[in-house]
């Protein structure tokens, strides 16, 4: 099963030039791209570690172990939040706003919820020194 979204992703590649999967392109790729990511993290959340063999044959295609394009939206979703807590006062957010939902995802990351990447210590400590609710007021 690994060598077919091995191949699978082989495929993206030749056709697009890349191995950045993009959710809304191709989800069942773009979450496996994910999971190898977090097995090849220390195997967390129950994912067996990825083997020498398999980061050697993803290494080879131009697999991108960190995703620049995740940290930019992270990064531009934080300020946004930063944002908000400037003109607010609060970090309250509107459950049915964007906003909130990549609150929740950030919550859930640092839970350590599966198929989730965990969040970075910098990351958590950058929510942290802005007052984030890790348990919703909700």
């Amino acid at each position: 099963q690994w060598y077919d979204k091995y191949h699978d992703l082989l495929e993206y590649r030749n056709g697009n030039g890349h191995v950045r999967v993009k959710r809304e392109e191709n989800t069942p790729l773009y979450h496996w791209v994910i999971s190898q990511r977090i097995r090849r993290n220390k195997g967390k959340h129950g994912y067996a570690l990825v083997s020498e063999a398999q980061v050697t044959l993803l290494d080879n295609i131009g697999f991108e172990w960190e995703s620049e394009l995740s940290d930019e939206l992270w990064d531009a979703k934080y300020n946004e939040l930063v944002d908000f807590r400037k003109k607010h006062g609060h970090l309250d957010v509107d459950p049915c706003t964007s906003l909130y939902a990549w609150m929740d995802h950030q919550r859930r990351r640092r839970a350590g919820k599966k198929l989730r990447a965990p969040l970075s210590d910098e990351q958590i400590r950058l929510l942290d020194d802005i007052e984030f609710p890790w348990i919703p007021n909700r």
